[in-house]
């Protein structure tokens, strides 16, 4: 079935004659040519002889040698048989690990050696002339290389597949977009990628070289620029030491000295992020300015070594035809604990966006184009401390509506124009809940608190007042994690507190109300008055996630989203 449905494919392919393409071969191995004979006989048509030995010297015995031309394909998704396909051989080495191959027309061939043990190398010869004799150079088996790739999911149909050109090489590209190549000799290997899409076929062709040894990441269809991300957990960088961390948004800055804006689509919407091994990753763009030559946006990495320098993905741009694969729910998945994800940096004067599934979009009140401003991350949000704050919706069940010593954590970037004698709420969900908060007094330092209500009890509070807790106009990052009966308190990805006071007071707790930001959802008034708490300053990159992250997490957070990022590098 699958023979005839490429068979109509490659009939298709043939329409396009531009799509025949003729590979170039690096002759990174030499060939020479001796007219008076080597190995072969007198014969009607050209020879290639050569031999090869394994990595330890000894010779290759029983090798398989295959001689294709420079422009074949594999034929196994075609019943025709075009010019490039004849006169191939196939033979083994003997115990001297020597090779002959005769009856070859004039023309380019690629000499593959395969020892079917992981070990290949391929040479580039021509015959040039009726009766040539080529008699290559003696070569080294070397370990296989790998080539990866990832191929838009929405650009396939029903047939997609991978040949390499001169060897008999194909492999399908399957549902999610990716394929391998992984038993390729060292070189020079050129490639052909084919999908289906639309009732449109698509051939693109690129050169790419196989390490030995290693894998090579092919750049996705139609992208014409690439850069390697590195992660640095070192003592470098963001000294993560002990512990892995998994399933972690790392925030990308992309400025005008890292990034060439002018080859990208003017939205970013051509971006394309893989790993190391093609393998596609999930991404979402919070800001894109082509005109300032800035972005912003968050890449899902499963896994961040700790202590390592060397782990790098990919990033890629400039395909005009890309479709928009920024995905914020794949990024910040609520299967992954993410519950609810605010940026705040201001695409709408009406709305706070939620960037998970849940779709907690915040209603903001009297709000407005000035209320946007530069933050840690792109931009936030300023409230005014006497009328603005946002609301979210329908929050007072659900997925934020955590439980009195449950598994949690809520954070967020926090930015206090003064310090004056008030209370000002953050963000949080109810006094009779949990929230974060600013508490002020005259020594101009700010108290920064996270509170869980305990029913009947009162108040549990961790906080910290004292350095790194700063005055007024300075940038904290706050993060408070309850973990049962247990609760700490970071700021600036340190930890302040792993302790609670009690505040009492036997109040029921009250589960009633919404996730807010910028000031209480309801005026305080137990165990006295308080007010509606509203904050004065800025407000950046609020969450609210259903697990306890650990230390690591927490650092890797405040290492990555300072404005002197210290775990992404350019390299």
């Amino acid at each position: 079935m699958i023979a005839r449905k490429m068979s109509l494919l490659q009939c298709r392919i043939n329409m396009y004659s531009a799509l025949s393409l003729i590979l170039v071969i690096s002759l990174y191995l030499q060939c020479t040519t001796d007219i008076s004979g080597g190995f072969g006989s007198e014969t009607t048509n050209g020879v290639v002889s050569g031999s090869a030995c394994l990595p330890d010297g000894q010779p290759s015995v029983g090798a398989r040698v295959s001689v294709r031309r420079a422009d074949f394909f594999a034929e196994s998704f075609s019943q025709e048989a075009p010019d490039n396909r004849r006169n191939r051989g196939d033979v083994l080495t003997d115990t001297e690990g020597r090779f002959v191959i005769d009856s070859l027309d004039t023309g380019n061939y690629i000499v593959e050696i395969n020892d079917g043990a992981a070990n290949a190398v391929q040479q580039g010869c021509d015959i040039t002339e009726e009766k040539d004799e080529v008699v290559l150079n003696e070569t080294t088996l070397q370990p296989y290389g790998i080539v990866v790739g990832w191929v838009n999911p929405a650009t396939l149909g029903s047939d997609a597949y991978v040949q390499c050109v001169g060897l008999d090489r194909l492999v399908s590209i399957n549902e999610n977009g990716n394929y391998i190549l992984d038993d390729l000799p060292y070189g020079p290997i050129q490639i052909r990628v084919i999908t289906d899409g639309s009732s449109t076929v698509n051939v693109v062709t690129r050169t790419v070289t196989a390490q030995s040894g290693g894998t090579t990441t092919v750049s996705p269809l139609g992208c014409n620029n690439s850069r390697k991300v590195n992660l640095n957990t070192t003592a470098s960088g963001a000294g993560i030491y002990e512990t892995s961390v998994t399933n972690f948004p790392v925030l990308i800055r992309l400025e005008s000295a890292t990034f060439d804006f002018t080859g990208a689509a003017p939205d970013g919407r051509d971006l394309t992020f893989t790993k190391s091994n093609g393998m596609p990753m999930a991404h979402e763009i919070e800001r894109w300015d082509a005109q300032a030559e800035s972005a912003v946006m968050w890449v899902l990495v499963d896994t961040v070594y700790a202590n390592d320098s060397t782990q790098h993905f990919f990033m890629y741009w400039g395909n005009p035809d890309a479709s928009d694969n920024s995905n914020s729910e794949a990024v910040f998945d609520t299967a992954a604990g993410f519950q609810g994800v605010w940026h705040l940096s201001g695409q709408s004067e009406t709305i706070a966006y939620d960037a998970t599934g849940n779709h907690y979009d915040g209603t903001c009140y009297n709000m407005n184009s000035g209320s946007v401003v530069p933050g840690v991350v792109g931009n936030a949000l300023t409230f005014d401390g006497t009328a603005s704050y946002i609301t979210i919706p329908n929050s007072a069940t659900g997925s934020l509506d955590m439980k009195q010593n449950g598994e949690y954590a809520i954070s967020c970037w926090a930015y206090a124009d003064t310090i004056d004698t008030l209370w000002h709420a953050i963000a949080g969900k109810g006094h009779e809940q949990y929230y974060l908060k600013l508490k002020c007094f005259d020594n101009e330092k700010a108290t920064w608190e996270f509170v869980e209500f305990q029913d009947q009890l009162g108040w549990e509070f961790s906080e910290d007042s004292i350095p790194p807790a700063p005055g007024a106009k300075q940038w904290v990052c706050l993060t408070g994690v309850r973990s049962g009966e247990k609760q700490y308190f970071y700021i600036n990805g340190v930890l302040v507190s792993d302790s609670t006071m009690l505040m009492a007071g036997e109040y029921p707790r009250v589960n009633g109300d919404d996730f807010t930001i910028g000031k209480h959802a309801r005026e305080v008034t137990i165990p006295y008055e308080e007010g509606w708490c509203y904050f004065k300053g800025i407000i950046d990159e609020v969450r609210v996630m259903s697990f306890a992250p650990d230390s690591n997490w927490i650092r890797l957070c405040y290492m990555n989203q300072k404005a002197e990022d210290a775990l992404v590098e350019f390299r």
